[in-house]
């Protein structure tokens, strides 16, 4: 191991023309932590050397070097040779880091969200991230940089993504970065806080707020989704749908919004106009968009497929489609709000 050690040194000394500083401690410092086994020592200086590649490289720091080096951080909190402070803002350091290098669209990028979920996995299982031990640690931070803009986001990032979005702290840094920066990240945060309060005027207002200013279309669609589910629960069926297709517009992919619209139908199938039958045509309706939800959305095909089974035996029969000229397969019109074509079909 020393001459390992030694080759590194010995390459930085003769052969710093050919061989970056950062590459090469980068290298070493991977080698320290392979073959530390065990020895705090030299897990410690592997880490410090991982740390100066990574300030050295700057954006062409690799994302395997940024994982490994947050998983010996890791492991340098829980034998107290980090601090929990130390440990947070290396995973807020890297975090935004991963962030930008996916943002640039340059070659490789793509590998920084593997990156970015291991970061998450790493620092939301460490222990180190309830909300009671972040509120200890992220109120000293806010203390000391009450007006530092990158700061305050920082915090208000963390809390939302470990869902500590009912703490005070969390409350002051939303209002604080909405007033220097009313961007719609500043205005969802803020709807946030409100939701968490059950103040859901509030909530629907600031979401409407970062619905208008956001220009990430997946941002946007993720906004317009969260409304719809606020209108399903109030048993505002209408405005559930419209926003649900908000949300399509943006991400025509997103499952969920199928399935909101779908849940939207079946619920208020007693409040549709005309006899028992005409109700229980509004679950045709229902069942395809959950069908048509696990077509573009796989992820969410076991909650489609239940939601299929639920509601599917609503059908009418065909004895009661006979009455009105309605065979298998004829298209039906199920009107009002809905306004869908949809197929007929029974349920014996």
């Amino acid at each position: 191991m020393d001459t390992l050690m030694m080759l590194f040194d010995r390459r930085l000394q003769y052969m710093a023309k050919k061989s970056r500083e950062g590459y090469v401690l980068g290298k070493k410092g991977m080698a320290q932590v392979k073959y530390s086994n065990g020895d705090i020592n030299m897990l410690k200086a592997g880490f410090d050397n991982l740390m100066k590649s990574y300030e050295l490289e700057g954006e062409g720091t690799p994302p395997q070097l940024i994982h490994a080096t947050f998983e010996v951080g890791c492991g340098l909190v829980q034998q107290n040779q980090l601090s929990q402070e130390e440990f947070i803002n290396l995973y807020m350091k890297f975090s935004d880091f991963a962030d930008k290098r996916l943002a640039s669209g340059e070659k490789g990028c793509d590998n920084f969200a593997v990156c970015k979920s291991a970061l998450d996995a790493i620092f939301f299982e460490s222990g180190y991230a309830d909300c009671n031990t972040l509120a200890g640690l992220l109120n000293q931070k806010y203390e000391a940089n009450k007006d530092s803009l990158p700061v305050l986001k920082d915090i208000s990032s963390i809390l939302r993504r470990r869902e500590c979005t009912d703490l005070p702290l969390y409350a002051t840094v939303a209002e604080k970065i909405y007033q220097q920066e009313p961007s719609a990240d500043a205005a969802y945060s803020l709807a946030m806080m409100f939701f968490s309060k059950q103040d859901i005027a509030k909530f629907e207002q600031y979401l409407k707020e970062a619905i208008n200013k956001s220009d990430d279309p997946k941002a946007k669609a993720d906004y317009n989704y969260k409304l719809a589910q606020v209108y399903l629960s109030k048993k505002n069926y209408p405005s559930a749908k419209k926003y649900a297709l908000d949300a399509l517009k943006t991400n025509p992919n997103m499952g969920d919004a199928y399935i909101t619209i779908g849940l939207a139908y079946a619920v208020s199938s007693n409040d549709y106009e005309g006899d028992e039958f005409d109700k229980r045509t509004v679950f045709w309706a229902a069942v395809d968009k959950f069908v048509k939800a696990k077509q573009v959305d796989p992820s969410v095909a076991a909650k489609a497929n239940e939601y299929i089974e639920r509601y599917s035996p609503h059908f009418p029969t065909k004895d009661e489609a006979f009455f009105r000229d309605i065979t298998a397969g004829k298209s039906v019109k199920v009107g009002g709000w809905i306004n869908e074509t949809t197929t007929a079909r029974f349920r014996d």
